[in-house]
Formats: structure tokens, sequence, C-alpha cells
């Protein structure tokens, strides 16, 4: 129980009364006694009294002294504290001027010293609070409930910087309720703030790739989670593609400047930086020195503060993001150009308090007061016995009342390891010896938990008796956040590496191995890794990198239902379970697994992974871990999503070179049985086979003429076999049939000795849209072969097909060459029949072009007549007619070097894909040229496709220097193509069509040749 302490007058009145009882009683007694004379006893009493004034008036002045001691003492321990105190206290008049303000006061403001800060600062909410709407929102606190604890605003520096602080003040009133002055402490929070900012924005950022629904979006949320953290007004990107050597501007929000348009890069701030790909913070005094080294040029307005830095992925620098400042107002410095570089890299964040009480009448109250609401622990001990504690002191060591500590040995607070060292420093001060402090100690709560304290300690005096005088701040906060840091330091490291990884890893493996190494060298040191989901087995099963799997489960696979997994992709979210024992069928990786979280990674919108984590400590996961482990599960979806399309497009470019490969070793040998064998050579880059055979139409049944890989004693070249449905149904739909089990297809009947056939794949030979044979391969294994090989191996068996009948052509023009080599007559009719035949191999090529490209049936042979026809009207001679016709069937022949990707897209062509079809026509001249009987027929495949006005292609000719073979045929190619149907338009009309010629003449066509053609048209309609 406390003591009641009696005000000082009180106290002298009642020890005045008991001193004059006892006086009175005993010395009467006492005289009476000495001294029963009468008359003596008159004098006696006499200097009795005078003797009792002056005891009494000594023992007054004492008592006096003693209260006036105390009361200095109790003065000194309020300044020392306020002196010493870490926060910043301030004490204002009425007026709003500071009447007292402590060191740390003025250093959070800027000042040098408390002096500066009086003499400067002419009302104090001016100066502590930078928002005029705040400012009255705490005038309106103060005046309604007396008090404000941690306001939390931001207040003006003496420099003219802002900075965020957490104030507490409350109104300090006489005994009858009148306002005496205002009294509080301010924290600087700025550091906390302002991490706490850059930690928001690198996680809303990073969720935006999720929730934005397009880049300008995502632009403009990157462009406002900016400017929560530093002035961003004026905000652009700048994106440059390397290929196209070109710089565009997506995003720009300029008050001055307009959206710049792609260009070039040229000297200006945006490509100093992407050259120097370094941060960069152009002052008008940089920009002039740059602007002398010829390092840029001035473009657009003139700027105060410039500030960019290079968008990086890995090594590579893809372009520019910008701020910046046009007013003296908003500078930028190291500190805003290192958040920009930050969070340029990927993705960020931080931290907070209260305290005092009171003295002896007006002092003792306003000392008391301080102590109170100080958010320090302060303690006074003597004799090693607590007489004072503040409520911060006793919160800080989880108690209710004063009364739990008052009383009891200052030592019964100190933990027992620090003891002996705490002891030694009390002793020191006491003894008037120097301590050096602050120092950090531990301090025990009622429950024995530790309190870690950072400590500060003076001698004093309580009463007259030697004290010491501690005043603790609670580092179990300060720690907390430093493990936040750290923890926060720790993440975005991990954030980057995983970046970097997903950036440079160009395979799914090691992608999977270097993000589970990661997050399980930096998170979850117990179990994680990437789990894999098979859609089409139905299974998910952990990746070999998955790390502290026990073996025995290490490659099981499981149903897509089962586990906290199965629950995970049934929900499509994330998911936490703070105690697996709760789940039912809960498959854990290793023994000891009691909490267990897992996100999934989407790839176009399906779960293609998922990161998973377990830990042997229940409710080891929180919602700042599942946005962590969101954050990384978006990253390596896009890394995956990148994979996967490189691995896609290699694929295809493999294919396409395969294809070429494959198709110029069919243009090399001319006899039919080098070339089926050329055939099934090239088969095995396309898919692999036990065995293989070609079957080629004969008469009125099929004959098998090449096989390889059938077993000893098994012999199917030169086997007839008949017409059956199968290959009917091959005929009718001129598409491959893959069957998974031949053996348990009824369709498939096979030939003796080749029962071991279960994987079949049977592709047609089309030539010239007639179907004349088959290639078949055979495997041992069911499922061996899959509709992708079989639409990749179409494709060549196209190409076979022609190299077929051309080498049967061949061999049918060799054999009546060599029967009719006799006579000369027969010779000539042969050279004719010979020219016919490579005429109609043209036209063969001519019809193949037409299917390959979708162009409609019969357009060479239409566009081939009317070229003639309108050429005569030339003056063209017969002579030079049939190189002219040559030339018509074999305008469209570089297109064979185009992709089937490009050539038979159905939507528009990318800019890239153009640039390939436009090099079609030398193509041409480059397969035509070297053959001299063709060379003659070069004209139009090479320069069909120049325009009069100069603007066609592949050699931009213009006017007359386009040969006049090519100028007409121009005109008849584009009439015929547009009065037919495609499978991608309609036709035109006759009316459209006439109107469309003339209106490209002299820009596209030669105005004399259309002039002439509407004459034939005219003739011929």
């Amino acid at each position: 129980m406390s003591r009641v302490r009696l005000p000082f007058p009180l106290r002298i009145a009642i020890f005045y009364t008991i001193l004059g009882v006892l006086w009175i009683t005993l010395s009467d007694r006492l005289v009476f006694y000495l001294f029963p004379n009468a008359a003596i006893l008159t004098v006696v009493h006499t200097y009795k009294g005078l003797v009792f004034i002056f005891m009494t008036s000594l023992l007054l002045y004492a008592l006096l002294k003693r209260e006036v001691e105390i009361r200095t003492q109790a003065e000194q321990n309020y300044q020392n504290i306020v002196k010493n105190a870490v926060v910043g206290f301030f004490q204002a008049g009425l007026d709003g001027r500071f009447i007292n303000v402590n060191p740390a006061m003025a250093g959070i403001f800027g000042y040098d010293a408390p002096e500066q800060m009086l003499h400067e600062v002419t009302h104090f909410t001016d100066q502590i609070l930078l928002d005029a709407v705040e400012r009255q929102h705490m005038v309106e606190l103060l005046n309604g409930v007396g008090a404000v604890n941690n306001y939390e605003c931001r207040i003006h520096r003496r420099d003219g910087q802002t900075a965020w602080t957490s104030v507490t003040v409350r109104l300090v009133r006489d005994q009858n309720g009148k306002t005496l002055y205002f009294e509080g402490f301010v924290q600087d929070i700025t550091g906390r703030k302002h991490t706490d900012e850059i930690e928001k924005a690198m996680f809303e950022i990073a969720q935006a790739v999720i929730s934005t629904r397009s880049l300008d979006e995502l632009y403009a949320f990157i462009h406002s989670a900016l400017a929560e953290i530093i002035p961003a007004e004026n905000f652009y990107i700048a994106l440059y593609d390397r290929d196209d050597n070109l710089l565009t501007f997506p995003y720009f929000v300029d008050q001055f400047d307009q959206p710049a348009s792609p260009k070039r890069p040229g000297r200006g701030l945006t490509e100093y930086v992407l050259r120097s790909e370094a941060p960069l913070l152009a002052s008008p005094e940089v920009f002039k020195d740059l602007i002398e080294r010829g390092e840029v040029e001035m473009i657009g307005v003139d700027s105060i503060d410039w500030l960019g830095v290079p968008l990086r992925i890995g090594e590579r620098v893809i372009g520019v993001m910008v701020v910046q400042s046009y007013t003296e107002e908003t500078r930028y410095g190291a500190e805003e150009r290192d958040i920009m570089n930050f969070i340029s890299a990927q993705v960020a964040l931080a931290i907070e308090r209260k305290r005092a009480e009171s003295a002896q009448q007006e002092s003792e109250a306003r000392y008391r007061g301080l102590v109170d609401n100080s958010p320090i622990g302060i303690l006074v001990y003597c004799d090693d016995l607590v007489v004072f504690a503040n409520s911060s002191f006793y919160k800080m060591l989880g108690m209710e009342r004063p009364e739990q500590v008052l009383g009891r040995l200052f030592t019964d607070f100190i933990h027992p390891d620090q003891l002996p060292k705490t002891l030694e420093r009390s002793n020191r001060l006491l003894q008037g010896q120097p301590v050096q402090y602050p120092v950090e100690n531990v301090y025990v709560q009622l429950d024995g938990a530790s309190v870690p304290a950072e400590v500060v300690a003076v001698s004093t005096t309580y009463q007259g008796r030697p004290a010491v005088q501690v005043m603790l701040t609670d580092l179990r906060e300060r720690q907390s956040a430093q493990r936040a840091l750290q923890r926060q330091f720790r993440e975005m490291s991990v954030l980057h590496e995983v970046s970097e990884a997903c950036a440079t890893v160009a395979d799914l493996d090691n992608l999977f191995t270097k993000v589970t190494q990661i997050i399980a060298r930096a998170l979850y040191p117990d179990n994680c890794g990437v789990i894999l989901v098979n859609a089409a087995e139905q299974v998910w099963y952990s990746h070999p990198s998955y790390h502290g799997v026990d073996r025995e489960t290490q490659f099981l696979r499981h149903q897509l239902s089962e586990g906290v997994i199965g629950k995970m992709i049934a929900s499509a979210r994330p998911i936490r379970v703070g105690d697996v024992r709760s789940v039912a069928d809960f498959l854990g990786s290793t023994a000891g697994v009691l909490s267990e979280m897992a996100v999934p990674v989407f790839v176009d919108g399906q779960i293609f992974a998922a990161i998973n984590a377990e830990s042997r400590q229940p409710d080891a996961f929180s919602e700042h871990d599942e946005r962590l482990l969101t954050t990384i599960a978006d990253s390596l979806a896009t890394a995956i999503q990148k994979i996967l399309l490189l691995h896609n497009e290699q694929l295809l470019r493999r294919q396409a070179e395969l294809l070429r490969e494959a198709t110029l070793a069919l243009s090399s040998p001319l006899d039919l049985n080098t070339r089926l064998e050329v055939i099934l050579d090239k088969l095995s880059l396309f898919a692999s086979f036990d065995s293989a055979s070609i079957i080629l139409e004969d008469l009125d049944d099929m004959l098998i003429v090449a096989g390889r890989g059938f077993p000893e004693g098994v012999e199917v070249v030169g086997t007839r076999m008949q017409y059956t449905d199968k290959w009917i149904e091959l005929i009718q739909l001129q598409q491959p049939i893959v069957f998974p089990d031949a053996q348990a297809d009824p369709r498939f009947v096979p030939i003796p000795g080749t029962e071991y056939i279960r994987g079949w794949m049977s592709i047609p030979l089309v030539a010239y849209d007639r179907v004349i044979g088959f290639i078949n391969l055979d495997s041992r294994q069911p499922d061996a072969y899959t509709e992708a090989q079989a639409a990749l191996i179409q494709t060549f068996a196209n190409q076979a097909a022609v190299a077929i009948e051309n080498a049967r052509l061949y061999e049918a023009e060799q054999r009546r060459r060599k029967d009719n080599a006799r006579l000369l007559d027969e010779l000539q009719i042969n050279t004719f029949e010979l020219s016919m035949a490579y005429d109609k191999t043209l036209e063969g090529w001519a019809r193949a072009l037409e299917i390959r490209d979708r162009e409609t049936s019969g357009h060479t042979r239409r566009v081939t007549e009317l070229t003639i026809r309108l050429a005569r009207r030339f003056g063209i001679n017969d002579e030079e007619i049939p190189h002219l016709r040559r030339g018509v069937l074999l305008h469209d022949i570089g297109k064979m070097g185009i992709p089937d990707s490009i050539l038979k897209k159905t939507g528009p062509l990318t800019s890239e894909e153009w640039g390939e079809m436009r090099r079609h026509p030398q193509y041409a001249f480059d397969l035509l040229h070297p053959i001299a009987y063709l060379r003659p027929a070069l004209d139009i495949p090479y320069c069909h496709h120049e325009k009069w006005d100069g603007s066609g292609y592949p050699r931009g000719l213009k006017g007359e220097d386009i040969p006049l073979p090519a100028r007409i045929f121009a005109v008849v190619d584009v009439w015929d193509a547009l009065l037919h149907e495609r499978p991608y338009r309609k036709a035109w009309s006759l009316s459209e069509t006439l109107a469309h010629i003339k209106r490209l003449s002299g820009s596209a066509f030669d105005p004399e040749v259309v002039k002439v053609f509407l004459e034939l048209v005219e003739v011929l309609d």
C-alpha cells in the first residue's frame, strides 16, 4: 500500500501540536518535581516558555530548509529527464510560442540548439503540422479532450524539408481548471513511414501484373504507386526495342511536353541512361555539363531536375523510367534516385512509441506529468528499494499498478544474468564515479518473460539520501522492427534473386531448382519446393528439387483432389493450414510437418504448378508469407510462360529447318528409287519408328515400293494391297491417320510377319490435289505417335509426293528419249515432248503453289492466257511468248521458301512476317537464275511486285525500269485475283474490279498497260 503524503502546512501544524502537548505535559511535571518553591517556580515557568519558543523556532527552520531542498532536487530531476530524453519535448504558451524545448526536439526540426528554435518559431502548431486541416484537427482535439496521443503528422523542418512525426500533446491546467500552457513529445517516425510506403508500393506493383488488364493500366498503376512515395507529377516510361533500334513512350504524363512519338535513339537524357545503363539525376549543373561534353542535346521543355533510372531485366536494359520537376519547390536528390532505382529492379518497406510524471505542487505536477506520460520507463530507487516508477515502467514489466513495484528491491526486476554488471554500475554511480551510458540491459516481467531495454541512469537524491534514477527504452519494438526490416530486406533479396533467376534461366528444371534453393535458403528451411500439376493425367507430384522431402515420398504421384494441394487446385486460390492434423487426407512430404502453405502458379489461366512450403511449427505461415509467395509465384509464372514460348519457337524453328533440309534432299537425285530411299532416310528426322514403308498407286490397287526396318525374312516390298476402308478414308480426307494401338483397331489389317505393330501412323502422299500413295510408320509401342508429329510429316509428305511425281515424269521422259534416240524425227518429237513435260512440270509446280497458297483453282491457267493476249498487243513476238508463259507459271515459285505458318496464316501478318513474305521474289530469282532454261522467264517472278511509282519490292524499281512482262502481268494478276473467291474473302464484282484497276493506274500500274488492258477486257467482254 502506498504512503499518503500530507501537505507541508498540515505536517507543520501536526508537528507543532504534538511537540507543544509533549512539552507542556512533560516539562510541567519536571519543574514541579525540581522546584517546589512557588517564587522560583514562577521564574522557571517564564524561562521554560522562552526555551520552548527558541527550540520550536530552530526545529521549524530545519523542517522548512529540508522541504526547500526536496523541492529543489525534484526540479533538478525534472530538468535531467527533459535534457537526457531521447524523444523531443516541448512546452508552449497559449500564444503559440515555445516556452521550452529539449535538444532532441530541436534536432528533429533541424535546429542547431533549443535556443535557436525558441527564437525563430512563432507558433508551435504552424511548425509541427504541415497540413492546415491536420492543424485544425489537433487544436479541436486539444480543446475537446485536453490531450492528443501518438498523433501522426507531417512537419516542416528548418531546411524546408518535411518529415513524419508521432506527436503527444496535452493541456496543462491549474487547480481551478484554467489552461496554463501546452506540453508534449515529438518522435521522428520518417524512417518507418518511408519504409512502409516503399513496401506498400512494391507489393502493389507486383500484384498489378495480375490485377491490371493491359499494359496501359499497369503503367498508370506504377505511376500512382510511385507518386505515393516521391513527387511524380511529371512521369514517363520509355521502352527500347533493340531489334528495330526504336525508342517508344507507352506512358507519358507531363504538364508541358506532349507525348513523344516512336523514334530512333538520339542524344537526349533518356538515351544517355540507355547507353550508360546507370541512374541519372540531372540537376541544371549536371545537365549543362552533359551538354558541354556532347553527351546529350536539349530536347523539349527544360526541367529543373530530371531523374531517370534504367529498367533492367538481368543484364539487359529494356527502357528508362523518368520523373522530372519544373519548380524549385520540388527537387530530387540521392534519396529519390535510390528509391526509383530500387523499385525499378523489382519491389519495398517499415516502424514507432510514449512518456512522463509530475513533482510537488507546480514543479512536482509538471515533473510527474512529464514522467507519467513519457513513453520511456522511469524508476528511482534509494537504498536498493524502488521509491518511484512511472506507468510506462510498470506496463513495460506487465504490471497494472505502481504498488506492484514500489517498495521492492530494484534487483527483483533485473535478469539474473545481468545482475552483477547492473550492481557494479549502480555502485559506481552512487560513489560518484563515471559510468558509460546508454547500455542495454534485460529486465524481467512478473511472469518471468524477458524485456530488453536501453538504459540511461543518473545519480540523484531522494529525501536527502543518495538515489539512482533510471530511464528505460523498451527495445522489443525496436528489435521487432529491426527483425521486420531484416526480414523485409531478406524478402526483397529473395524477390530480386527470384526475378534474376526468372530472367536468366532458360529451362524449367533449372528454374524450379534455382527458385527452390532461393526460398529454402532464405525463407522456409524446413520443407519447400515446386509442385507440378499434370491436368492430362489428373495427378500432381513434387519436382525432384523439392527441399527437405523424404526419399520414399519424393517421387509419389497423387490424384488432383488429394491433400492440401488438392484443395488449393480445387479452389484455384492460395491456401494456408495452421495445423495439418485437422486435414483428413493430409499428405506430408516428411515426418513432423504441422503446418503447410500452397500458392498456385497460373500459366495461360490454368494451374501449371504450385509453390509449397511446410513447417514443423504450428501456424507457421502468415498472410504476409502468402502475399510474398504469391509474388514469387507470379514471377515464376511469367518465366515459365517465357520458357515455354521460347521452347515452342525453337521447336518450330527446328521443324522448319528439318523440313528445309528434307525438302532440299529431295531436289537432287532424279531417279524414283533413290528418292524413295531419301524419303525413308529423312523420316527419322521427324519421328522414331521400328519399320516404315512407302505405298504408291499402281493401276487398280496399291504396291509397296520401299520399306525399312522390317524383321528378317519379312519381305514387304513388291506386295500388292487392295483399297480397304482405311485407305479410302485416307484418300477422301487427304489427312494423316494415327492409331494409338493398331492391334485394337479393326481397320488395321497387318501384313504377315508385322503383328508386332502397335503404334501406327499413315500419311497420304498428295501431289497436285491427288493422293498418289502413302507413307506408313510402325512402332512396337502403343501411343507412339501424336497428331503434331503427323501434321509435321504431312508437310514433308506433300513435298515428297511432288518429288515422286517429278521422278516418275523424269523416268518416263528418260524412257521416251532412250526408245526414240535412233531416229532424228523421233528425237525431235521427244525433244518437243520433253519441253512439254518441263512445261507440264512447271504447270504442276504452279498447281502445287496454288494449293499451298490457297489460290483459287485455275488461277494460273487463266492469268497465263490473258497475259499472253495482252503481251501480243504490246508487240511481244512468238519467240518470247514461251518464256513469258513460263514466267507466269512460276510467278509465285519463291513462296516455296516461305514457312506455312506465315503463308497460311488466317489473321493479319506482323511486320516481321510481312518482311519475310516480301522476300519471295528474291527467293524466286535465287532458285531460277542458276537454271539457264528458265533464266529468260525471270522477269515476272522477280519483278511482278514492283510498282510504277517505285514503292514496290524487292528492288524498288520505278516506271519503265520495270520489265514490260512484269508490268503486264501485275495488272492481270490483280484482275483475276479480285474476280474470284478466296478462302479469306468473297469475289469482287466486275465493276468493283475495273474501278480498282483504274484507281491504281499511275501508282501501282503502268498507265499505258492499264489503258490497253481495259480495251482488251472490253473486247473479251
